[in-house]
């Protein structure tokens, strides 16, 4: 008899355990992430090292889940970015809008932490705009693609609400833009693609969900 009732009392503390953890089929979650990141890069030439004006950026990105199986959770997700740099007589102002869907696998470790990967796809696009003096003018847009998986952890402090953060990125990214060239006023196109490891400052992101 103390056997059973032990093997009971085990058997709810490790179910109280996960309880905040997991995810239900059929469970809703909403919400999003913010970002903010400064960056300056350094230019040597010779003995001479000079930085660039630093560059500030901020995103959010809002988006709505479905649990199509007990922690395995698909959904689609908005980005909403702008980067700024500021020189000595001009400013410079880049805006970006991106959507895709996304695949979220969590791992539960205790009743309130886990752990996820997170896989997906985006396209976006974006515009620049330069400032001189009190003249603004487009200076050129953008398009991109991407697929990748961000590693993540997740806090809930109530069944309801969670509190998660990601940092890094591994996989493919495509950028296609096209700046006006003041010289010989005709567009410049460039393509950059990149495969690999991103652990930047702009890939570290604070998020809070809500789950119904």
């Amino acid at each position: 008899m103390k056997k059973v009732l032990f093997a009971a009392l085990v058997a709810c503390m490790g179910l109280s355990s996960s309880a905040y953890a997991q995810f239900q089929q059929g469970t809703i979650a909403v919400g999003g992430g913010v970002s903010m990141a400064s960056e300056r890069s350094k230019v040597e030439s010779g003995n001479t090292t000079e930085k660039d004006d630093p560059i500030n950026s901020f995103s959010l990105t809002p988006g709505i889940g479905y649990f199509i199986a007990s922690d395995l959770e698909v959904g689609l997700r908005f980005g909403l970015g702008r980067a700024s740099q500021k020189g000595d007589d001009e400013k410079w102002v880049y805006s970006a809008f991106s959507a895709g869907p996304y695949v979220r696998k969590y791992f539960s470790l205790g009743e309130s932490i886990a752990l996820f990967g997170e896989g997906g796809l985006s396209f976006g696009s974006g515009k620049i705009k330069e400032t001189a003096g009190n003249t603004s003018r487009e200076y050129g847009k953008s398009s991109t693609f991407a697929l990748g998986i961000t590693p993540g952890f997740m806090f809930k402090p109530s069944e309801r609400i969670g509190i998660d953060l990601t940092a890094g990125y591994f996989g493919y990214r495509s950028t296609k833009s096209e700046t006006y060239n003041n010289w010989t006023e005709n567009e410049i196109t460039e393509t950059d693609s990149e495969f690999g490891l991103s652990l930047d400052l702009s890939s570290v992101q604070l998020g809070v969900r809500l789950f119904f």
